[in-house]
């Protein structure tokens, strides 16, 4: 397992610190300095000026010390140097990392986040996303411009905490698959009917998206779940602001009758290792199965939360991005604008707001 950190990430003269550590760290690093044989067996708390290179690409040289078990890289690196070198990070399996009881670094955390995912597969500078604005807008390439919006609209996202909440009958098993995905044992687990009496919840980050989830109190009727859930007054505003709501089907219990999932939700069948075949056979075919016992499914429900908040394909190094919510807001505008080839409507909105693209 490896874990990295970035602060400070540099959009020109600042230092950037990218933090390397767990368990495969010392491998991590040995395919970025693989000339350098020194850093390998590192001497606590010594400097080392070495080249980083990914592939046998050199990318630049980086002041490195090794300390309390991790390795700080400090470089001063153009933002298409960070992306490769976390795109390579993230596939060798890293994934960012935080102490999630540590308020202070989770608003540093989200603050890096804000800032670097922009960037990360931003175009180099900000003249190139008014090029392909301006442009898509002369010639109505309402293509581009919707591919602009898509890639944009996970910079925007990775900014922001999105509240999930898990929700269905008591019992059906959401205070494990709570405990699962914060990776903590924060919630009270039993046999017994209405153990969680209250809405607990917990920060966490799947792909560098920010999640606020909620494991809420069961519902006694089975097939009115959503609806005996929101009858609690002091769930209704939550539930109202929900980005995705998830309701639970335990399949160790018989369907209703009217089964007939709502799609609105997203909708989740706990429970798996105790289904039998004909609660099996009345399931959709892209239904969403799993069991926290035996642990089947559980990747699928980490990409089915992604891809509720998220839906598009994921943008590459070199595709441009808004860099901010204001610029995000009016692409999202023009977009609706030039559905309509409206172009002069659509380049008047533009000149209008000509600063925020700057």
């Amino acid at each position: 397992m490896i874990n990295y950190s970035i602060l400070n990430p540099s959009t020109g003269s600042a230092i950037t610190v990218v933090t390397v550590f767990g368990t495969d760290a010392n491998q991590i690093i040995a395919k970025l300095v693989p000339a350098n044989t020194a850093i390998l067996n590192p001497v606590e708390n010594k400097n080392y000026l070495i080249s980083i290179s990914i592939d046998g690409e050199p990318l630049d040289e980086a002041l490195v010390c090794f300390r309390d078990s991790k390795y700080f890289l400090y470089l001063h690196a153009s933002q298409a140097i960070l992306s490769k070198l976390v795109h390579f990070l993230i596939a060798e399996g890293a994934y960012e990392a935080c102490n999630s009881d540590d308020s202070s670094q989770l608003r540093a955390l989200r603050l890096a986040r804000s800032r670097f995912a922009c960037h990360l597969f931003a175009a180099t500078n900000i003249n190139q996303l008014k090029y392909v604005v301006e442009n898509a807008i002369v010639s109505c390439d309402k293509k581009r411009l919707e591919l602009l919006y898509q890639h944009s609209y996970y910079a925007v996202l990775a900014q922001q905490t999105h509240a999930v909440f898990l929700t269905g009958p008591t019992n059906a098993g959401k205070s494990t698959l709570f405990n699962i995905l914060v990776d903590k044992q924060l919630a009270l687990v039993s046999n017994v009917c209405y153990t969680t009496r209250d809405a607990l919840s917990a920060s966490v980050i799947l792909n560098g998206i920010e999640i606020e989830l909620y494991d809420t109190p069961g519902s006694g009727d089975f097939d009115n779940a959503m609806q005996d859930l929101q009858s609690y007054n002091h769930f209704e505003t939550l539930l109202s602001e929900a980005d995705v709501i998830v309701n639970f089907y335990p399949l160790d219990k018989a369907l209703p009758i009217d089964f007939n999932p709502n799609d609105e939700v997203l909708n989740f069948y706990s429970k798996l290792d105790l289904a039998n075949n004909d609660v099996l056979q009345m399931l959709p075919d892209d239904a969403i199965k799993f069991s926290s016992v035996t642990g089947d499914g559980l990747e699928q429900i980490k990409k089915s939360l992604l891809h509720r908040l998220y839906p598009y394909s994921l943008p590459k190094i070199g595709d441009t991005v808004c860099f901010s919510k204001k610029q995000y807001e009016i692409v999202k505008k023009l977009c609706k604008i030039l559905e309509k080839d409206k172009i002069n409507e659509a380049m008047e909105l533009y000149k209008n707001n000509e600063k925020v693209f700057r």
